[in-house]
């Protein structure tokens, strides 16, 4: 029995590991609650650290979508955007607008401002754009404060190439024509800087140089032969202007000058002598006769006109026994030598003379004298005033 009681107390042991008791449900209850709190607590930090990612990301697309916006809308990339769209109109505005004055933004713009400049320069020199064309960029580029010395630099600049470049073009058209001494001017204009024209300019002046020489020198020998020795030195003026010191020029420059000197006093000894004989009144003698204070000049007039002479003016001039000049005591009567007298109605019919009998007081120590009339007056209210007289009293003034 008491066997059979502890094999019954030991298989109830037994069976007792197998059966629930009242505490070990409630620690069950206990166990699945703190497993629901975790669980719970899990999730809510899941549910966070989700949040917080939602949220960091959207802050991180909102700056980058910030900055994106921001240099899209940054000045000076819409500056650039502009003058690449050649939209100047539009980088002007955005320049003033919000560039100009900016410390941060003009010394970038100056310094792309002066590279376009320079592109614009060579572009133009290569030919590659219009002088138009380049002159809208520089118009341009001459409103930014930070390089508008530069801009007109350049302007100043390209306006010399295009004239060098006109200048090669006309040298050009005036060599069809043939016209040698226009396009050797031309040539001549063409300028170093102008790169393109300027080797090929002394290419043609040097090959011309003959030709248009012997040219000058046949035309000065034509306009020698018909006496136009003036033309004929202008020409080889004008051809040293081309070729200063070439030698075959100066030396017919010489001989022309000379010739011209010899035919001008020729000329002038022919107009004198044509005044001296178509004077209307003539003096055919003049003498002095001594006087106690004032000697006497007599001047002889003759009228060689139809006209009746109302009255004259003569100009005696005095001269010593040995020749030399003697002046006017009272200058209102003349100047240095010369003695101005005025007739008193001498009524000179045509081809009659007057004189012998009318004197003007001379100084006196003047025994010699020479006369020429000045000027007359006819009674048919007409005046003459002699063209030889000048010519007379400058060649007889000085030695009797």
């Amino acid at each position: 029995m008491e066997k059979d009681s502890e094999n019954l107390i030991s298989e109830e042991a037994n069976e007792g590991e197998n059966v629930e008791t009242p505490n070990s449900k409630l620690d069950d209850v206990s166990q699945s609650e703190d497993e629901v709190t975790n669980e719970l607590s899990m999730s809510s930090k899941k549910g966070k650290t989700l949040i917080l990612g939602i949220i960091g990301g959207l802050i991180i697309v909102s700056t980058i979508a910030f900055g994106v916006y921001s240099f899209l809308n940054h000045p000076l990339r819409l500056f650039d955007l502009a003058i690449t769209n050649e939209d100047l109109e539009q980088a002007d505005l955005i320049y003033n607008e919000s560039i100009k004055g900016n410390l941060d933004y003009e010394p970038q713009i100056k310094e792309e401002a002066l590279a376009q400049l320079e592109v614009i320069q060579t572009n133009y020199l290569n030919q590659e754009i219009s002088y138009d064309e380049a002159q809208i960029f520089l118009n341009f580029y001459e409103g930014i404060d930070v390089v508008k010395t530069d801009a007109i630099k350049v302007k100043t600049y390209l306006k010399e190439i295009k004239i060098s470049r006109n200048y090669y073009q006309s040298a050009l058209e005036a060599l069809e024509k043939d016209n040698l001494g226009d396009a050797i001017t031309y040539f001549l204009k063409v300028v170093p800087e102008d790169e393109v024209n300027y080797k090929e300019a002394c290419s043609q002046i040097n090959a011309l140089k003959e030709p248009y020489l012997s040219n000058v020198l046949s035309e000065v020998e034509e306009l020698a032969t018909s006496e136009e020795y003036h033309a004929a030195v202008t020409k080889l003026e004008n051809a040293l202007k081309l070729f200063p010191g070439e030698k075959t020029l100066t030396d017919k420059k010489t001989e022309m000058k000379s010739m011209l000197a010899a035919y001008e006093e020729a000329q002038e000894n022919k107009k004198i002598e044509t005044y001296k004989t178509e004077q209307k009144l003539t003096v055919t003698n003049a003498y002095s006769e001594d006087s106690y204070i004032y000697n006497y000049g007599y001047a002889i007039v003759k009228n060689n006109t139809d006209q009746v002479v109302k009255n004259f003016v003569v100009g005696i001039l005095m001269f010593d026994d040995y020749g030399y000049p003697v002046n006017n005591t009272y200058t209102v009567y003349g100047e240095g030598n010369l003695l101005r007298g005025e007739s008193d109605t001498p009524n000179i019919q045509p081809g009659a003379s007057f004189g012998s009998n009318y004197y003007w007081y001379i100084e006196g120590n003047a025994t010699k004298i020479k006369a020429c009339v000045i000027e007359a007056k006819f009674y048919d209210g007409t005046t003459w005033s002699n063209p030889y007289f000048q010519y007379w009293y400058e060649a007889e003034k000085d030695r009797y």
